[in-house]
């Protein structure tokens, strides 16, 4: 593990590099299934390059976030969801002109299924198709018309 009692992006990175280098020395970047677009140098990265030193350089160099966002949504993306543990940068992403929708996947304090699922409705009001699966087993079933319709629908074993 390396430790975190430094300021990231600043000079203080500098010490640990050499701990960076090593823990992580066995890591072998892959292609990735998704385009990545770094922060470190804006712009799409490719995923096989994400070494040791890719990683130094995203903890001790400044972060272009902002470049990076405008970048994106120049070339057309206009939807951004913040996966984190609790929503950071969102705020940031929605002062960028043309980032239409921005939403986060979980909250601090909140349960983790419902702020999924507020989350994923969010995106569905603003024009986002979400694939919302029925689960096996609860299928509608028909139910009396009216209440005073006299027939029964009890269940015989």
């Amino acid at each position: 593990l390396i430790p975190v009692d430094y300021a990231s992006h600043s000079a203080h990175v500098e010490t640990i590099q050499g701990a960076i280098a090593t823990a992580l020395s066995g890591i072998r970047p892959r292609p990735a299934d998704v385009p990545f677009f770094s922060t470190v140098e804006p712009g799409f990265s490719n995923t096989t390059a994400l070494d040791a030193d890719y990683w130094y350089r995203n903890l001790r160099q400044t972060v272009h976030f902002h470049t990076a966002i405008e970048q994106l949504t120049e070339s057309g993306h206009t939807t951004y969801i913040e996966t984190s543990a609790h929503p950071v940068l969102t705020y940031s992403i929605e002062e960028t002109e043309g980032a239409d929708t921005t939403t986060g996947t979980l909250r601090r304090n909140e349960g983790t299924l419902t702020r999924l699922l507020t989350s994923a409705a969010h995106l569905h009001t603003h024009g986002h198709t979400i694939n919302w699966p029925i689960p096996p087993g609860n299928q509608a079933t028909d139910l009396p018309t009216y209440p005073f319709q006299h027939q029964h629908y009890w269940i015989n074993p």
